[in-house]
Order: C-alpha cells, then sequence, then structure tokens
C-alpha cells in the first residue's frame, strides 16, 4: 500500500513539475526511487527483527520505529549526504555524480551551448553506466543512514520501545490489523 501511495505521488509529481523533465530521465530517477525503497523496507524488516529479538517490543513495533525514525531523520541526513556529494561532484567537475544526469560528458559537450531541460534526450544518448553508478551510491548513502540509524536506536531502544506501545500498542488486540 506504502509503495503505491509512494509511487502515485510520483507520477502526480511528474505531472506538476515545471519544466517535465524528459521521460527517460524521470523513469531512471523514480527507478532509483523505487530500488532505495526496496532497499529501505528490507533493512527495516532485518533490523526490526534484531531488535525485537533483544527487546520487549514485537517485529511490527521496531517496524514503525523504524519508518518513523526514517521520516524524521534518516531523509534529512540522506539530503545532507547527497547534497554534499552533489558539491564534491560540482567541485571535481564529475558530471555522472550530479544526480539526474545520465548523459556522458562528450554527448554534454555536444549540446550544451543550446541545452534547454525540456528538450527530449534521445534514448540513445543515455549512459547507463552513470545511472548504475547512481544507484549504487544512492544505496550506500541509504545503507550507511540506515545503519548509523540502526545504532542510535539500539542506544534509545527502552525510550523508543515505550513510545512505540504508546502509538501502535492498542493494536495487539488486533494482529492482522498491526
Amino acid at each position: 500500500m506504502l509503495g503505491i501511495l509512494s509511487f502515485s505521488a510520483l507520477i502526480l509529481k511528474r505531472f506538476f513539475e515545471n519544466p517535465k523533465r524528459p521521460m527517460i530521465v524521470w523513469i531512471l530517477d523514480t527507478s532509483k526511487q523505487a530500488f532505495s525503497s526496496v532497499l529501505a523496507h528490507l533493512m527495516n524488516m532485518t533490523l526490526a527483527i534484531i531488535l525485537s529479538s533483544s527487546n520487549e517490543s514485537d517485529n511490527c513495533e521496531w517496524y514503525f520505529i523504524n519508518i518513523t525514525v526514517d521520516v524524521l531523520l534518516g531523509v534529512f541526513f540522506i539530503y545532507l549526504i547527497l547534497k554534499y556529494t552533489e558539491k564534491l561532484a560540482l567541485k571535481y567537475r564529475i558530471s555522472s555524480l550530479n544526480t539526474g544526469n545520465y548523459v556522458s560528458m562528450e554527448y554534454e559537450a555536444e549540446v550544451l551551448a543550446d541545452f534547454e531541460p525540456t528538450k527530449q534526450i534521445e534514448i540513445n544518448n543515455i549512459d547507463i553506466k552513470i545511472w548504475v553508478l547512481q544507484i549504487i551510491i544512492w544505496g550506500v548513502i541509504v545503507a550507511i543512514v540506515k545503519i548509523v540509524l540502526f545504532f542510535f536506536q539500539l542506544m534509545l531502544a527502552p525510550a523508543l520501545e515505550f513510545v512505540s506501545k504508546f502509538l501502535v500498542g492498542w493494536l495487539t488486540s488486533y494482529p492482522n490489523l498491526k
């Protein structure tokens, strides 16, 4: 359900964005979002199992905590790291690290003079290696933040358990809803 809502938000954003990115760029950008969502989901499930094995809360409560911490802190840290990566890319002129740019430097040099954001980028100008590099970097950023937040949660486990039990503990009587 959350995946459907997230993808719907990306489609809605696409509808209203101005100027519109070329469709191929939107697809590549969206695929990075999907990849990181699956990665975060798998890590959240794994971390919930680990955290619940040494505490009184169950997997669902820890998953709820993981999602909440992701939203409140994780997104902020990911944003900071991504912006830092983009600054490094700009400083050292590594265009392949510029998020959303999937064309090779050779192609960039050819069209730089008359480039328009709405101009359609032909699929044969896309360098898939750049997308792979960006998706790997994005995945590493997400994983690092998840691991750091895991240790944060480990240190604050008793307090987080209390909050979790307060917010979702009432669902214990309704396991199908939980």
